[in-house]
């Protein structure tokens, strides 16, 4: 009897387990087994593409790690763009999650020119929603709309490594993780590569808020010019 019952304890704390692990995903981009499930600047005009997602250096936030996403048009060589035409490139990852609100945590790097939309585009669709890659576009695809797959609003100005978190719901069929570059052509005269850095993107988290939810009522006060002393309401760690 008592084997049975350590049995079924150890068959439930494994279930338990798996349970846990699906509805939590992290990726640094150190994982080359991982970097394989990404699936970057896909479509039948890739090829016409002078911008391309890349996994490697360039794209790294350096604290954590030595590669991470990005988008170049020189081979891959820096996260530099060309605007000499429109178009979005894609990079994409399939997750099934469970039903419930989740927490999409990222680090970022990305200019682009706002009055022309250029920049990052961050959506979740279904994974029947074709996302191909496409140049000479009159715009970018309908599912990086407000309303529709886009989470937040477009990425577009920042100089220096920031962290973003954006909310969405699953509904907890199968879905694709969208990151969306996105450039159009200038009108200025100006062609080749472009001065600003293309989109970065590195250290990506996505959390289940049942399991872990963010602490409220949090207070900040200084111990010292060395320390500070943090106190929040909540099971958060």
């Amino acid at each position: 009897m008592a084997k049975r019952i350590i049995y079924i304890l150890l068959i439930w704390l494994m279930a338990a387990g798996a349970a846990l692990a699906d509805t939590f995903y992290s990726c640094n981009f150190e994982d080359v087994q991982e970097n394989a499930n990404w699936t970057l600047n896909w479509g039948p005009m890739a090829n016409k593409c002078k911008n391309l997602w890349y996994i490697g250096t360039p794209g790294s936030f350096r604290a954590t790690g030595k590669n991470g996403l990005y988008v170049s048009c020189n081979n891959g060589r820096t996260a530099a763009y060309n605007s000499d035409t429109t178009m979005f490139v894609t990079a994409t990852r399939a997750l099934l999650l469970p039903e419930g609100d989740y927490d999409l945590i990222f680090d970022w790097l990305c200019q682009g020119r706002v009055a022309s939309g250029e920049g990052l585009y961050v959506c979740a669709v279904p994974t029947t929603t074709p996302t191909y890659s496409a140049s000479d576009v009159g715009d970018k695809p309908s599912y990086a709309s407000q309303g529709k797959g886009l989470l937040g609003t477009v990425l577009n100005t920042s100089y220096q490594w920031t962290s973003s978190s954006l909310q969405f719901h699953s509904t907890g069929d199968s879905i694709k993780l969208v990151f969306l570059w996105f450039n159009a052509t200038r009108q200025d005269g100006v062609k080749g590569m472009q001065t600003p850095t293309a989109a970065c993107i590195d250290n990506i988290n996505i959390i289940n808020h049942s399991d872990c939810k963010a602490p409220v009522i949090l207070n900040g006060g200084s111990n010292n010019s060395n320390t500070m002393l943090l106190r929040w309401r909540g099971n958060a760690d």
